[in-house]
């Protein structure tokens, strides 16, 4: 026991350490992770670190500049601009996390099926293709219009404008995988196709799969923001980036930090998100590993 335990702790020590010093090594991917980490941080503990309630009104002190009292300054029903800002950040994680589960279950189911049955491939892609030639903030927005908003109805109409862009991903790696050696092994072994398509072919496309997983979080959070933006995401009365911006353009000219703090939030995070999307394929994209 003691030698397998030493065995495990090499293993994934070397790893952790490998992992560590690429980190340090690339500047981009540290500041998204430390951009990632951060927000997620202040939305998990919004309760905690909230000044004060994100919906309590105080009209007396409407539209008031960042002071010590309200470190964001105030809107225009005397709501804390901070307030609303941390509590946005947990909205849009949790749209973001609950778009990507679910595109990559969905989108990365129809891209084993297409990508390994010759078969299906067409009829599923045909599909997915009708879907991608709609914009997905139009697709989104459409199916918000015959829904109606909350917090559910816009993870699904993102999750699904964005499945189609999984399901390619996926279909292009399992084309290339589906004939290598070991799948002709298991094949031949007589393996069922359920039983190749999750051991012997899933498990070789995490590197794709996890490149896509950070850009779809990127697109999730945008896509949530203009939904709120134009009025058809989440309710008003729900701290939002998206609303905090469509409301706050009204005051932009003597209140800039209405619309300022928000937005800039939301602009570090989807940068932060597409950082870390590009330092993972730098690493794990075996045709750029080398030129590194």
């Amino acid at each position: 026991m003691l030698i397998v335990r030493r065995v495990i702790f090499a293993k994934y020590g070397r790893a952790t350490g490998t992992l560590t010093r690429y980190v340090s090594q690339n500047p981009n991917l540290s500041f998204g992770l430390l951009i990632l980490v951060t927000v997620s941080l202040a939305a998990i503990f919004a309760s905690v670190i909230g000044q004060v309630d994100p919906l309590k009104l105080d009209v007396q002190h409407r539209l008031e500049g960042p002071s010590s009292s309200h470190w964001f300054g105030t809107d225009h029903l005397g709501r804390s601009v901070y307030s609303r800002t941390i509590h946005g950040g947990r909205l849009s994680l949790v749209v973001g996390a609950s778009v990507v589960a679910i595109t990559t279950v969905i989108g990365g189911l129809l891209g084993m099926i297409a990508g390994y049955d010759r078969r299906m491939d067409a009829l599923l892609m045909r599909v997915l293709d009708g879907v991608m030639a709609f914009p997905g903030l139009l697709l989104a927005m459409a199916l918000m219009a015959i829904w109606g908003a909350s917090l559910q109805n816009v993870i699904i109409a993102i999750s699904v404008s964005a499945s189609p862009s999984m399901a390619r991903v996926m279909r292009s790696a399992v084309l290339s995988l589906r004939e290598r050696p070991y799948v002709e092994a298991a094949r031949a072994e007589g393996a069922s196709t359920w039983r190749i398509l999750m051991v012997h072919i899933a498990p070789n496309t995490l590197a794709p799969m996890t490149i896509q997983t950070t850009f779809l979080l990127a697109i999730a959070m945008l896509t949530e923001a203009g939904l709120s933006f134009i009025g058809v995401g989440v309710p008003p009365s729900v701290p939002s980036w998206g609303n905090m911006v469509s409301t706050g353009r009204m005051y932009q000219e003597v209140a800039p930090w209405v619309v300022i703090f928000p937005g800039v939030v939301l602009t570090l995070t989807v940068l932060a998100a597409n950082l870390v999307g590009d330092g993972l394929r730098d690493k794990l994209d075996p045709r750029l590993r080398g030129k590194l």
